[in-house]
């Protein structure tokens, strides 16, 4: 078959990147079509990722339009000269909107909840296949094929991740040495429009007392000053998830990171308004991976935090629990495969459709 991806964040070259693999590897024609975000081109760069570049990363919000509009202009040429039978997305707003002007199918997935994205809305019409993790709480009107998984276990699943401390002995972090995470958001995104999470205070205290149990690695999206007692990402992007996963804990604003940290086994402490509206958030917490407060029980959320530092069994304990959780789940990057490869209405390559697994009949 003929498959085109498209990757317009640095999630979704963590998303597809092993099962983009597994395709080719397969002796499928794989098209992977990218825009620039943050570092997700570097990302694909890292991965040894063959691509191609549709569009530069915007400067301010009329620089957007026009970048979305010339973005989708070029994935449409592109799928007329690639011909793909298939393209996958992650809540891809042009690539359902171009693979509908040139015949090909849109299998899209999708998994944040719509009053978080009103890009779901111009996204889901045009797709021909809609993929959702069963704990999202959206209703779809039953067009979605629900699945036991969620974007993030495609690469943090035991099955497709091992953690390697030389990743870390090479650039400086040992292993053995009690360690800690902190990522905080930029608040940027039209969604976090008057939202905030821990209070400008709250992060310099943060710092300041988890340092007492070893070194603070700070990430900010906002690129703002580290605060005192805190030290810069020593990794680079593509070697994130082993800092993560050996991390002795986690806490943060993102809700990416937050999943990614926890699904990893290390102990995760999150700070956000939007506690009680993720539903792949609200699952994990029921599954005693997250622990979630609401900026205005920062307080609390520091004392969780220091107390799992001061825990030697918290991190082992995770890791128990990441077990437990991993043997339960589907193997995401499996399904992507899985549905990628099924045969389309025009009967073009592919498997015969086959019930998904965990998905709703």
């Amino acid at each position: 078959m003929r498959i085109a991806f498209t990757i317009q964040h640095p999630s979704n070259v963590h998303f597809f990147r092993n099962a983009i693999g597994e395709l080719r590897e397969e002796g499928h024609e794989v098209f992977v079509f990218a825009r620039e975000k943050s570092v997700a081109v570097p990302l694909l760069e890292a991965y040894d990722i063959d691509h191609e570049v549709l569009a530069d990363e915007p400067d301010g919000n009329l620089d957007l339009a026009l970048t979305q509009l010339s973005y989708e202009y070029r994935m449409w040429r592109a799928f007329r000269r690639v011909k793909p039978d298939v393209v996958m997305s992650n809540m891809g707003l042009a690539a359902t909107h171009a693979a509908k002007l040139t015949g090909a199918e849109a299998r899209t997935f999708i998994d944040t909840e719509t009053e978080n994205a009103t890009q779901n809305k111009l996204v889901v019409p045009f797709a021909d296949e809609l993929y959702v993790p069963k704990w999202l709480r959206t209703d779809f009107g039953g067009r979605e094929t629900r699945y036991d998984g969620m974007h993030e276990m495609a690469y943090t699943d035991p099955a497709w991740f091992e953690f390697d401390p030389s990743v870390l002995e090479a650039q400086g972090v040992d292993p053995d040495e009690p360690y800690y995470v902190v990522r905080f958001s930029a608040w940027e995104a039209h969604h976090d429009i008057g939202k905030r999470g821990f209070s400008p205070e709250g992060r310099e205290r943060l710092v300041r007392e988890l340092a007492d149990h070893g070194t603070v690695y700070v990430s900010d999206e906002a690129e703002g000053s580290i605060p005192e007692g805190g030290e810069p990402m020593p990794v680079d992007p593509h070697e994130f998830h082993h800092l993560l996963a050996g991390a002795d804990g986690y806490v943060g604003e993102v809700a990416t990171t937050t999943i990614e940290a926890a699904l990893l086994g290390t102990p995760s402490v999150r700070v956000s308004p939007f506690v009680g509206t993720d539903g792949r958030l609200i699952y994990l917490g029921d599954e005693d991976l997250v622990e979630s407060f609401r900026p205005e029980n920062e307080d609390a959320a520091f004392e969780r935090a220091l107390e799992l530092a001061a825990d030697d069994g918290a991190k082992a304990e995770w890791g128990e629990r990441r077990e437990a959780f991993f043997d339960d789940a589907v193997d995401v990057t499996a399904f992507v495969v899985e549905h990628a490869t099924r045969a389309t209405r025009t009967g073009a390559g592919g498997r015969r459709a086959a019930a998904p697994t965990g998905a709703d009949q």
